[in-house]
């Protein structure tokens, strides 16, 4: 075999090289995760994972396994299944509260966190907890206690639902699975919870005082080799090492708040952007201005047009083209199809 026939082809090593790219990765899963409000940039995304975490080749074997079973029968299979992502994929092991309907207690002390919203005659109660390795939410003395050693708690809804949709049964609440699980969040002072009908993943992130995050995960393909980098990103960002072997602020929280005060930096660099920009149309509008005067024409001021309506309107203008572009990049407004 000629030395030429054993080296690596252009196009093998172009595609091994790309799977090295960690920004590469998180943008491909990124571009295949729904995330709605603010959530990790890529800068914090590369600095926590120049390589999103690897899954060793048990792990897709039984991954493949499981989803496979639950595929047969996706109503009558979700709990097994969500049980396996729960506790083996994500390794939560011994830190999982799930409430088992065949064991006593079934809640395993869940329901110690359980909320009422008399306003719309509704109980809220999680599914799933992700605690303090130990931790027995039973035994605590109150709910405020328990809340402490939880990391994450969750819902599952029936198969079919998606987490960010809203209610749509004729009841009277209409907010959705996610928006109900944030409420249940804030009261709790728990930031993190995850939302499942066993397709759809929802991460919710609803720190007190601030705007809730919301990052969906569809698993209907995480059988498939094309989709291991997003059920690589799921595990980087959800296994047991990320709550409990790293300091606060590398875990997923501080992760998040640690973007979030990054974007805020970024929308005030915007801020004084736009700002100058506006300045800077306002002024040539007054140079403009000056010209036609010079030769003739009556003006703005004479036209009963002041000064303020033009810094107004010159702000209308650009605050509407910033709408626009946002639009634009989300998809919006997609240039390129007529209908």
């Amino acid at each position: 075999m000629s030395r030429r026939n054993r080296s690596t082809s252009p196009g093998l090593a172009a595609a091994k090289a790309k799977a090295l790219d960690g920004r590469a990765q998180h943008q491909e899963w990124l571009d295949l995760t729904e995330v709605s409000g603010p959530f990790l940039t890529m800068p914090v995304l590369l600095t926590a994972w120049p390589q999103l975490d690897a899954l060793d080749k048990d792990a897709r074997t039984r991954l493949r396994a499981h989803h496979a079973d639950w595929q047969t029968d996706p109503v009558a299979g979700r709990d097994a299944w969500v049980a396996h992502v729960l506790r083996s994929l994500l390794e939560w092991g011994d830190a999982l509260v799930l409430r088992q309907e065949d064991e006593e207690p079934a809640d395993g002390g869940l329901d110690r966190l359980a909320l009422d919203v008399p306003e719309h005659n509704t109980r809220l109660r999680p599914d799933f907890a992700l605690t303090e390795p130990g931790t027995r939410l039973d035994a605590e003395p109150g709910a405020e206690s328990a809340a402490k050693r939880v990391r994450l708690l969750g819902m599952t809804v029936p198969t079919g639902t998606v987490p960010t949709a809203r209610a749509t049964g004729g009841g009277e609440w209409s907010a959705g699975p996610a928006d109900r699980l944030a409420r249940l969040l804030r009261h709790h002072g728990i930031p993190l919870g995850l939302v499942t009908d066993g397709r759809w993943w929802c991460l919710v992130w609803a720190p007190v005082g601030g705007v809730t995050t919301t990052a969906v995960f569809d698993a209907i393909g995480w059988n498939e080799a094309a989709e291991r980098n997003v059920v690589r990103a799921f595990v980087s960002l959800l296994r047991r090492r990320r709550f409990f072997e790293y300091d606060e602020p590398e875990t997923l929280v501080g992760l998040l708040r640690k973007s979030q005060e990054a974007g805020e930096d970024v929308t005030d660099a915007l801020g004084i952007q736009v700002r100058q920009a506006v300045e800077l149309l306002v002024d040539a509008i007054g140079r403009a201005d000056a010209r036609a005067v010079a030769g003739g024409a009556p003006g703005l001021h004479a036209s009963g047009v002041p000064a303020g309506e033009v810094y107004r309107g010159a702000v209308a203008v650009m605050m509407r083209v910033d709408f626009l572009l946002f639009a634009e990049e989300r998809g919006l407004l997609p240039a390129d199809n007529e209908v």
